[in-house]
């Protein structure tokens, strides 16, 4: 056994150091490529007052990302060329490199939507690495981070971007969501907390075996979290306060995003103005059917769509056909699978165990409660793992399937109510 573990952490550390030489081998190419990128960028224009007025506010926020906002002039270059991007993950965060033409440049998240086989952008040199104001004629920081900073404060009126004549996108209102839309968003993931909280019980149920004299401790302590998880998973749901919607009116736009080796659609961003629309991709063939007409789109402050256009809204789903909460089954059921597994591998004797807890449970004495509950713990960990398995798995397959049907009936519903003109 040790020889394995030593093999395992031997095949760890060498994968690491390749990993690490490989990616500092790539910035060092991407250092070179920046120097000589730099050499054909052409200057275009000054930085404008609003974009002079915006990095300053950028670059005086707290933390690292301000020295990405420091621009070192007021003058703005186009670069062209193709987009590539790499990044390494230290500690469950990804370090992302974006390079554009060979230079290495910030691009906000949202301006990967807009990224084409061959790229043409605006770009400011700052302290770090250029950064990205204008992507493609289609990506605007400004306009971007106006928009959403008007969004946030609901200030009705133009959101900002370039519109063609009647096609402009106005926040016209402002209101709450309602409880449907409330139970829309959350009803699925409801009591996933508790049944992801399983995992701690019983990690802790397991350590109290080996505590020796404070065993007793443990037992209280993660029989206490076990129950508590327990009443969590299937407790009555608690929604939330609801969230402002803003009320928009104008055009959408979409964009198909292409991945640019297999040259396949791989999604479609959805657009009122400068803002990105976050959907149910269940929505999207019957979006398109106002892609060429004024309608309504009410967000949240994040995006995220409630109704689309006259038919189209999370709400009046919910009313229609309930959903269920059928995730906190399929946690359950991988906590339960997990503990069954790691305590098989960890533990030896599980027969001896379980027989031994037999035994004690009709009344044979035990030196201590320490040594009674180092030969119960394995058993007990079995027969709670297999208990949410046999509970939860039904449930989970129940839960998709009535999920998947209930997708089925909102298409159906939605292809009737849509004049099949528009579509």
């Amino acid at each position: 056994m040790d020889i394995l573990y030593y093999i395992l952490l031997f095949g760890v550390l060498i994968y690491s150091l390749f990993n690490a030489i490989t990616y500092l081998s790539r910035r060092s190419r991407d250092r070179y490529s920046s120097r000589e990128a730099e050499k054909d960028m052409e200057l275009h224009r000054k930085l404008t007052p609003e974009e002079c007025e915006l990095l300053d506010r950028l670059q005086q926020q707290k933390g690292p990302r301000r020295k990405f906002y420091k621009r070192t002039g007021d003058d703005v270059y186009i670069i062209k060329g193709l987009f590539d991007r790499h990044g390494i993950t230290v500690r469950y965060d990804t370090e992302w490199h974006n390079m554009i033409g060979g230079l290495e440049v910030t691009l906000e998240d949202e301006g990967l939507n807009y990224v084409q086989e061959i790229n043409m952008a605006e770009v400011v040199k700052t302290e770090k690495v250029p950064l990205v104001l204008a992507l493609n004629n289609k990506y605007s920081l400004l306009h971007s981070i106006h928009a959403r900073e008007q969004m946030e404060k609901g200030e009705t009126g133009k959101l900002p971007g370039e519109h063609e004549e009647g096609m402009e996108v106005r926040l016209v209102s402002n209101r709450n969501q309602t409880p449907m839309e409330i139970e829309a968003r959350e009803k699925a993931g409801a009591g996933m907390g508790g049944a992801v909280l399983l995992s701690v019980a019983f990690f802790v149920l397991g350590l109290s075996a080996v505590l020796g004299r404070y065993a007793h401790w443990g037992v209280v302590l993660g029989g206490a979290l076990l129950l508590y998880c327990l009443w969590r998973t299937w407790r009555a749901p608690k929604w939330s306060s609801p969230a402002p919607v803003r009320v928009l009116h104008g055009v959408p736009t979409f964009l198909a995003q292409v991945n640019n080796t297999s040259s396949q659609i791989e999604g479609m961003v959805a657009r009122m103005g400068s803002l990105e629309l976050k959907y149910n991709r269940e929505w999207l063939p019957f979006m398109l059917a106002y892609s060429e007409n004024p309608v309504n789109a009410e967000v949240t402050k994040d995006g995220w769509l409630m109704r689309f256009g006259p038919h189209l809204s999370l709400g009046e789903e919910e009313k229609r056909f309930p959903s269920g909460q059928w995730f906190r089954h399929v946690a359950a059921a991988i906590v339960g699978a997990a503990t069954v597994g790691l305590t098989l591998i960890f533990s030896s004797g599980i027969s001896a165990s379980i027989q031994k807890s037999k035994w004690w449970i009709q009344g044979a004495s035990a030196d201590s409660f320490a040594q009674a509950w180092t030969y119960m713990a394995p058993s007990f960990l079995v027969i709670a793992g297999v208990l949410l398995l046999s509970v939860h798995i039904p449930l989970a397959l129940n839960g998709y399937m009535n999920d998947k049907g209930r997708k089925q009936k909102i298409k159906e519903y939605y292809s009737g109510v849509i004049h099949p003109d528009m579509r």
